[in-house]
């Protein structure tokens, strides 16, 4: 059956479900790689309005694989509930979805529906939604799974403690291990990936974690990922294993070039049920990660973001204890720029959420990528305002064994206490964090309110609320430092900026003549100016407190100022919507060029000023 489609005056016609499917996927490397992908974003769009009345009946009857020849097509269908699929097998995939944003839809209520859905559906119901309508849906869903702990439960964000070594030397690995307990990493996990995969490096590292984890009363779970068979063989040694860990594809071939069957999985699973040290019920650990088919040519064909979706269904069929996709690990021919790996992390925390499954994120990228940290800091504040239930957590976010940027301790924490102020404490976090960002410039506004008008959208924030209590944060901090310029010398500012606090905190004492040359050249009006400029919209209350400047002015400059870029950045993010690091992103190079064009003609009007001094002494 083809499905036909007219729009701006071209009829586009696809031959099948799995063309549909393909095409209404969002642009990835991958898919142009394989010859799958839609020519252009009119194509995508038809592709996505043919998706949108297909019936999830349609998409069970047409799976990846033929059922006959995968076993993964075969655990997908024989595990569906049949009477909550005959519920909705004739709802459109836009019905679907337009249900499951509906906020009278509750998350028990879409992971009953869950169950009668096969992997496609789950992913054609992804293709249809923006970024925020995978963040706002996958946050609605909570799973709650236990090994030793508890893992999913509400207000948390749970890491993977990775130790990782080039050599599994144990000294290296303890001391990566206490450092990243010393931040509070590891509760998801402690979980090493072994440079040498035999049954004896595997035994001696899962050893060493239980040691530490008795020994100072860690409560958390331990695995060594290393091949399935090689766990297996460790533990029938003795070895002392909470977890069971296995790379997993979205179909049989793909599963084979990995040497893993299904077979295998129920063996592990039974395996650590009887023999594990984990008190369970959950005992295994599944890692995936888009395009994972195409590279080992198991694709059947399928666009690689269908084929992620398989993985989940195949995972839930062993009740896991944590799944995580490695999003983009894999490399620029299937995931390019942060663009798509942003987009993946979403999809897939999403697919994941809606197979019932806790999912995590390994929010990285390798560096013949054109990622960059800041687009995964990004990726790592939508995945937990999404409902991610955990992410890793590596020595200053730098895999010295996989050679890969991920996220680190430092990272972990600061997203953790930023969701946590947000989720729980709404509008008083926003003034809180913006307090805070007037005095530690290293903390961006950007960041802050950009995502602050995002969850205006989705929460009860509201635009003025946000905007009124980040003005009052501005104000707090500016009177302090206002206070500090009035009561302290000059001296003192540049000693700090020139030592250890000023590194720490990215201060330069050249920072402090540039705000004083502005406040200086411009006055009153140099408050309000420099309020629209990150770093020095806080350090301008330094020379505006040493000048003695009227407090009565300095507060109505100072409110204009914030008031306004508050409002913008609030805005932007509000209107963005899924987009919103793309704005914040946008605010950081407004932020390099302004400082550079400021510190240009600061440094053009001193040079003038010299010469006409010279000219009027000569």
């Amino acid at each position: 059956m083809s499905y036909k489609v007219r729009l701006y005056g071209r009829t586009y016609e696809f031959k099948d479900i799995r063309e549909v499917m393909c095409k209404a996927n969002e642009l990835k490397s991958g898919d142009c790689l394989a010859g799958i992908a839609a020519e252009d974003t009119k194509e995508r769009i038809a592709a996505k309005m043919a998706l949108s009345n297909i019936t999830v009946h349609d998409i069970r009857e047409n799976p990846a694989v033929p059922y006959e020849q995968d076993s993964v097509t075969r655990i997908i269908q024989d595990d569906l509930n049949i009477p909550i699929y005959n519920e909705i097998k004739g709802m459109t995939i836009s019905d679907l979805r337009e249900w499951i944003l509906d906020s009278r839809t509750t998350g028990d209520m879409i992971l009953r529906a869950g169950r009668g859905m096969t992997s496609e559906v789950i992913a054609a119901v992804c293709k249809l939604m923006g970024n925020l309508d995978l963040m706002y849906a996958a946050k609605k869903i909570e799973i709650v799974t236990h090994c030793n702990t508890y893992l999913g439960l509400p207000g948390t964000m749970a890491s993977r403690l990775q130790p990782n070594h080039p050599t599994d030397d144990p000294k290296g690995v303890a001391a990566s291990l206490l450092e990243g307990l010393s931040y509070g990493m590891g509760d998801a996990v402690i979980g090493l990936n072994p440079a040498t995969d035999s049954a004896d490096s595997t035994g001696e590292i899962l050893r060493l974690f239980k040691d530490v984890m008795v020994k100072y009363d860690i409560p958390t779970q331990n695995c060594v990922l290393s091949h399935v068979t090689t766990q297996m063989e460790a533990i029938r040694q003795g070895a002392p294993a909470d977890l069971c860990f296995q790379s997993i594809a979205g179909s049989q071939k793909s599963m084979d070039a990995f040497g893993v069957t299904v077979e295998m999985l129920e063996e592990a699973n039974e395996l650590m049920r009887t023999e594990g040290t984990g008190t369970g019920p959950n005992y295994m650990y599944f890692e995936t990660g888009q395009a994972s088919e195409l590279s080992s040519d198991g694709h059947n064909g399928w666009d690689q973001q269908t084929m992620e979706s398989r993985c989940y269904g195949l995972a839930r069929h062993y009740h896991p204890f944590i799944v995580n996709t490695v999003v983009g690990f894999i490399g620029p021919e299937y995931l390019y720029g942060s663009d798509q790996v942003l987009r993946a992390g979403l999809e897939d925390n999403f697919c994941g959420h809606m197979h019932g499954l806790p999912m995590g994120c390994d929010v990285c990228y390798t560096n013949h990528n054109t990622c960059d940290q800041s687009a995964m800091d990004n990726l790592l504040v939508m995945l937990g305002a999404g409902g991610c239930n955990y992410v890793m957590a590596i020595p200053h976010g730098d895999d010295i064994m996989l050679m890969y940027q991920t996220t680190g301790h430092h990272d972990v924490k600061a997203a953790r206490e930023i969701l946590e102020l947000m989720g729980e404490y709404g509008n008083l976090a926003v003034f809180l964090l913006i307090l805070v960002e007037n005095l530690f410039p290293p903390i961006p506004s950007e960041v802050i309110l950009t995502f602050g008008g995002v969850m205006t959208t989705c929460t009860d924030m509201t635009p003025g609320g946000v905007i009124l209590f980040s003005t009052a944060g501005s104000m707090a901090g500016a009177v302090i430092l206002y206070g500090a310029g009035r009561f302290l010398p000059d001296e003192i500012f540049r000693k700090l900026l020139c030592g250890k606090a000023g590194q720490l905190l990215h201060f330069r004492p050249e920072d402090v003549d540039l705000a004083k040359d502005w406040f200086r050249d411009r006055g009153k009006s140099a408050v309000f100016l420099c309020r629209l400029v990150p770093i020095v919209r806080s350090l301008i209350s330094i020379p505006a407190g040493i000048a003695r400047m009227p407090v009565i002015p300095f507060l109505a400059f100072t409110a204009a100022g914030s008031l306004l870029w508050n409002t913008v950045l609030v805005y932007a993010g509000r209107i963005a919507g899924d987009s919103w690091e793309k704005v914040s992103a946008a605010f950081g190079v407004y932020s390099d060029l302004f400082l550079m064009v400021a510190g240009i003609s600061v440094t053009f009007a001193v040079l003038f000023r010299g010469c006409g001094e010279r000219k009027r002494s000569g």
